[in-house]
């Protein structure tokens, strides 16, 4: 308003008026806009309103409303032009949505930010005094780093100052300046406490997630509720958009509609160890990677478990994967996450085993023998789930077995040994003489049920492992049912090599030959993994090299020298 009145060459009657009203005082928020929208129609000049930070301001969803009244008042022949600059805040993005815009991205900038840094360093004198190439190492790391961030820069640049040997200047690029916390501790302090729990959900996906999540995928995530065995639909946000209004700041949108941490810098302030030493409001944003990582392991099993309830009660439809948005992250996610055994222990002592209903309910995902679902379409889906559900079950009885707890007091003893006895349960109904026909084990002529002494082999349990065949599970399985009847050839696959000397210490056959599968043999099966492993079994465990694969090839007769084993001719 001073800038206007100041250009005008006088001081209209309207901001007198407003400035004696005040006292000298502050206006309020709308008297001003009042008063500057009658200056600018007394003006024959061209006028130029700009305002910057909206997003910082207290009061901004009334400021918003008056620009909009300051541009309703307007037309396109006025002498007045607005320009905003903001952070994509959701509720500013939606009062503006019919406003022309446009995002300054990192890329932008990235000159701007490199002239600043060589600027700055010139009022550095210690850093001026390092050779050329380590100066250019530094500016390229800090431009890299910066994220177009020059606040970044500055704080970056105010503790590099600070620094008087090389190791301490190593230490400083490192470490996060004091600046941006006090911005963030700001942003925390400044979410409502409904909205907590949604916030801390959503931060622990954003520090471990694979990769990054849509809209959808992160609404669907932030939906699921630790304390909950699977999802519940009225935890769903009403609209994917409003995660921007639980922590705009936080988090940005990338070229690919995806939602990241806004910097990097806002990952280490929420693993930090001044953030859990703060006040509580603080403290309680204060995450671990361990601890996210669990608690996403177990919104994932979870998750999984929904599906697979959902998938089973299909009688002859497809599942619309539509309703389930995180069904693609979850696959790319893989069987990793359900190896955690702090996150499966965790979630089965909470949910697994309160009830007998969810004993029966998983019972039905479990079973070896059959496929998991009646319709077709959905045939690669529950396969996914089945293993996933095996995966976690195993992980957690294998990892009470390591921990010796299976033969102590206590519900976590009862419930491993109920675990236990199901898969050897599982195991022997596997073997049994009904139900070792191999055609009855294919399903759409692709899948195949495998058996829980695989499943404990393929994925390194090992405690679980030994049980099973001390308990009378044949060490060789079924190998008429391709490799996935084989424990030894799936290993092989994995390239586990303890896991493949605790199979042969009990028995295994290592000159076993399966049908159905380009993984017939021990050596074509090491083959897939490496060539390495190929020398293993060659060298160290002597295997039969006239032993022919599905295609009547040996590696002496000619055709696997070439494509595994070179040497070997």
């Amino acid at each position: 308003m001073r800038q206007l009145a100041v250009q005008m060459g006088n001081i209209s009657p309207v901001i007198q008026n407003l400035y004696s009203k005040c006292s000298g005082l502050p206006p309020q928020l709308n008297l001003l806009l009042e008063a500057l929208s009658h200056t600018i129609r007394q003006t024959l000049n061209m006028t130029y309103l700009i305002i910057d930070g909206l997003d910082e301001s207290p009061n901004r969803k009334f400021l918003i409303n008056g620009i909009r009244q300051l541009c309703n008042a307007s037309d396109n022949t006025s002498s007045l032009r607005i320009l905003l600059s903001s952070r994509p805040e959701y509720d500013i993005r939606q009062a503006l949505s019919t406003t022309p815009s446009f995002a300054i991205e990192h890329q932008h900038i990235k000159l701007d930010i490199e002239t600043h840094v060589r600027v700055e360093l010139t009022k550095i004198p210690k850093l001026l005094a390092m050779p050329i190439s380590a100066q250019e190492i530094l500016i390229s790391d800090l431009v890299k780093r910066s994220g177009g961030m020059f606040r970044w820069i500055q704080c970056q640049l105010d503790t590099l100052q600070k620094s008087r040997t090389s190791k301490a200047l190593k230490h400083a690029l490192r470490a996060l300046p004091a600046g941006l916390d006090e911005t963030y501790d700001r942003i925390l302090y400044s979410i409502p406490d409904e909205d907590h729990e949604h916030v801390l959900r959503m931060l622990h996906w954003l520090v471990v997630s694979e990769r990054p999540l849509s809209f959808r995928e992160l609404a669907e995530a932030i939906a699921l509720n630790p304390e909950k065995d699977r999802l519940d639909p009225d935890e769903r946000l009403m609209e994917p958009e409003m995660i921007f209004e639980l922590c705009g700041s936080l988090i940005r949108i990338e070229g690919n509609q995806t939602i990241v941490l806004a910097h990097y810098s806002v990952k280490e302030y929420l693993l930090s160890n001044q953030l859990a030493g703060k006040d509580h409001r603080l403290a309680k944003f204060a995450l671990r990677s361990d601890h996210s990582r669990c608690l996403v392991s177990m919104c994932i099993l979870s998750y999984v478990l929904s599906i697979g309830l959902k998938v089973q009660s299909l009688q002859q439809e497809a599942l619309n994967e539509e309703v389930f948005p995180l069904i693609k992250y979850v696959r790319a996610a893989g069987i990793s996450c359900f190896q955690d055994f702090d996150a499966m222990d965790h979630w089965m002592e909470r949910h697994l085993f309160t009830n007998e209903s969810i004993d029966n309910e998983w019972l039905g995902l479990v079973d070896y023998v059959k496929a998991p679902v009646l319709h077709q379409s959905n045939f690669r889906l529950a396969w996914f789930i089945q293993r996933a559900i095996q995966c976690a079950l195993m992980c957690f009885w294998n990892g009470h077995l390591a921990q010796h707890n299976i033969s102590a007091n206590g519900s976590n003893v009862t419930n491993s040994v109920r675990v236990g006895n199901m898969f050897l349960r599982l195991q022997r109904v596997w073997e049994s003489p009904e139900n070792t026909g191999g055609a009855s084990r294919y399903h759409d002529g692709i899948f195949v049920t495998t058996s829980p002494l695989c499943t404990a082999a393929s994925f390194g349990f090992e405690h679980a492992m030994q049980f099973l065949l001390a308990n009378g599970a044949l060490v060789d399985g079924i190998p008429s049912l391709s490799f996935l009847g084989n424990p030894l050839l799936r290993v092989l696959t994995r390239g586990n090599e303890e896991t493949v000397r605790a199979l042969i210490d009990f028995g295994a056959n290592i000159n076993i030959r399966s049908p159905r599968t380009t993984y017939s043999t021990a050596l074509t099966a090491a083959a897939s993994n490496s060539a390495e492993f190929v020398k293993y079994l060659l060298e160290e465990l002597k295997i039969d090299t006239n032993m022919p694969d599905i295609y009547g090839r040996t590696i002496v007769s000619g055709g696997l020298n070439i494509l595994i084993y070179p040497s070997y001719d």
